[in-house]
């Protein structure tokens, strides 16, 4: 499990098999921001003078944004992990029973952290 994705898979003896996978796009800490190079902000600022103020204005996250954008980021890491609980009780629960004799979380260390101490993820783990 990690912010690209998780795979979920059994381990009996030599035979590994992977019962399901999905990814995940997952926004970054910081976001995703156009890269200009300082030949596109010259030809803009020289070329274009009265929309120069609009394009920084729109490039630019920060403000009372950075507090929303934080906020989704969160809620976004938060359904990816009771997705992740969800799918790892439909492939290793069956008739209210567990059917591993254990499990290995790995991947991100956030994200295993976050998971292992999830309510959603307790009936699983016991």
């Amino acid at each position: 499990m990690d912010g690209n994705g998780s795979l979920f898979g059994t381990l009996q003896g030599n035979t590994r098999e992977i019962l399901t996978s999905f990814t995940v796009d997952l926004p970054k800490k910081h976001g995703e921001c156009i890269v200009w190079s300082s030949w596109m902000w010259k030809l803009i600022r020289d070329f274009m003078p009265r929309f120069f103020s609009r394009v920084v204005w729109l490039v630019g996250r920060g403000g009372q944004s950075a507090l929303r954008f934080a906020r989704l980021r969160m809620e976004k890491r938060h359904n990816y992990v009771r997705k992740v609980s969800e799918v790892a009780v439909s492939c290793f629960i069956s008739n209210d029973r567990v059917n591993v004799a254990g499990l290995v979380l790995a991947g991100s260390a956030d994200f295993k952290t976050e998971l292992g101490q999830s309510d959603m993820f307790d009936q699983v783990s016991k």
